[in-house]
């Protein structure tokens, strides 16, 4: 454990004297939410959505992410190029399907994308990572209903050869048969809407900054599981937690990573 402390206080003090510059989508309603968390744990956001040069956009980013929360199909060709230029850049991309499991639109795109770029990292939760392996098994070619999230993502890691950071009361980060499991996280997580974009922003953030980008996704799950401890723990519910989110994001320091 005290490996792991030390991990990602390294990771953390990097992003602070770094300050990674994070490329982002995310739909309108999430834009400045996600911008000032970035800028809390210490990275500079930079939304790529409206930019005339994808690719230029994308040569000065140390990494990007991209969130489906309010995509549109007609978005799907700029979600291409970033992914494409990333990828010719070696720039790591990290996917967020939010909204696969009940949105057609969602799925439609993630269909698109992940046949033609797959991402480095993919953050879902258990529901979504279902819808995501629907796509890839044909009609009639396997039973998926009884399969196991972690038999799901090891396959599509092994697939798509990128990470997945499954979320939930327990977190998992796989990478084909390499799985680790993050239990740090608080039940207000999921009493505010912005909780999982939060988590794929930092795994954008770390990624950034790490090269060994299992580590770094590792180290960012933790990370986030801590801070909602500390937000949880110094609120007084719902309305207090985002704003103490942020505070844990900007001044944990390494006693507040042993105490958890």
């Amino acid at each position: 454990m005290i490996e792991r402390v030390d991990a990602i206080w390294f990771d953390l003090e990097n992003v602070r004297q770094i300050g990674p510059l994070t490329g982002y989508i995310s739909g309108c309603g999430t834009m400045n939410v996600v911008a000032n968390m970035l800028l809390a744990v210490g990275a500079a956001p930079k939304y790529i959505l409206f930019n005339n040069d994808i690719g230029e956009a994308i040569a000065i980013c140390d990494s990007v992410f991209i969130s489906c929360d309010t995509a549109r199909l007609a978005d799907v060709e700029t979600f291409e190029q970033v992914m494409a230029a990333a990828r010719k850049l070696e720039v790591p991309v990290i996917f967020d399907p939010a909204g696969i499991e009940s949105e057609v639109e969602v799925e439609t795109i993630a269909r698109r994308l992940l046949n033609e770029c797959p991402p480095d990292v993919i953050r879902c939760t258990a529901p979504q990572l279902q819808a995501l392996h629907a796509i890839f098994v044909k009609e009639g070619e396997q039973d998926i209903s009884g399969m196991m999230p972690l038999d799901i993502a090891k396959e599509l890691s092994d697939q798509l050869k990128c990470i997945f950071v499954i979320t939930g009361e327990e977190s998992y980060v796989v990478k084909g048969n390499d799985v680790s499991e993050v239990r740090n996280g608080s039940p207000m997580m999921w009493r505010n809407v912005n909780t999982g974009i939060y988590t794929t922003a930092l795994l954008s953030v770390f990624c950034g900054i790490n090269p060994d980008l299992y580590q770094a996704a590792l180290n960012a799950t933790f990370f986030s599981g801590i801070c909602a401890e500390m937000a949880t723990q110094n609120s007084d519910g719902p309305g207090t937690y985002a704003p103490q989110l942020l505070d844990a994001m900007a001044n944990m320091m390494k006693p507040d990573i042993l105490l958890r």
